[in-house]
């Protein structure tokens, strides 16, 4: 939203979430509204992850917090993308050429989380071949199997994103959603400010859009809300959770 901190809701969320004691932390976008001013996104970047903080009391491992950028994060100009990545140093720089630390790929408890930049400012909505043919290795190369792939875009948007998401692409997308369902990786999005939970030919996508911004109506999901993933031996049991900490949806992959 407008202004340099996170609304009321986020830290309530946030108070929430801490204590699931996650040892990683998704952000899928959309983490600031960038203002006009490299000083003002600055300071907005320092606000958000002061306001998340609590989210990695239990972390034990570093990046703990993961972040993939959304359109409102780099908005303000081709400057603003290279201020998100300055706000994730610890990030690693492990993506295809010239996204280091947007597109990248963390291990963890057996889980492979792979971040792809759905907004570069060039193209956006656009998961470009450099990117999907990293991401082809990723999944192929991966020794714990199990990997959940996130970007700020839905594959298959649901609200009033529909035509753009990652559908204004959707060759590009097919083949997202091809390596997919090969690999059996479970997809995570925000864009839309709702909650949903599809399974589309096989592959599982989550959009998990508002736990700050205001909530998109008329397409159901209509609640502030965070996702809780706990990870076992050949499957990932999900939780859904309202502001308030009451349970709204619950499933497994696979």
């Amino acid at each position: 939203t407008e202004g340099l901190n996170p609304p009321d809701v986020t830290y309530a969320i946030v108070k929430q979430a801490a204590a699931a004691q996650p040892a990683i932390v998704l952000a899928v976008g959309d983490m600031i509204n960038a203002l006009s001013t490299p000083e003002q996104v600055r300071q907005q970047w320092q606000n958000w992850r002061a306001a998340v903080a609590p989210l990695g009391q239990a972390a034990t491992t570093t990046p703990w917090l993961l972040p993939t950028p959304g359109n409102h994060d780099v908005q303000s100009g081709d400057w603003a993308t290279g201020l998100l990545t300055e706000a994730f140093p610890e990030l690693p720089a492990n993506g295809p050429p010239g996204m280091d630390r947007r597109a990248y790929s963390v291990d963890y408890g057996g889980v492979r989380f792979v971040s792809l930049d759905s907004e570069q400012r060039a193209q956006m909505h656009l998961l470009d071949d450099a990117q999907l043919a990293w991401l082809e290795t990723q999944l192929r190369d991966n020794p714990g199997h199990a990997a959940i792939v996130f970007s700020h875009d839905p594959a298959y948007p649901v609200g009033p994103h529909v035509g753009s998401s990652l559908d204004a692409y959707p060759q590009a997308r097919d083949r997202l959603w091809a390596l997919l369902k090969q690999y059996g990786a479970v997809y995570i999005a925000g864009h839309e400010h709702l909650y949903n939970h599809q399974v589309i030919d096989g592959a599982h996508q989550i959009i998990a859009g508002t736990s700050g911004s205001f909530v998109y109506g008329g397409f159901g999901g209509e609640f502030y809300h965070y996702v809780v993933g706990e990870v076992s031996a050949g499957a990932i049991a999900f939780t859904v959770y309202d502001q308030n900490g009451q349970e709204r949806d619950r499933f497994t992959v696979p």
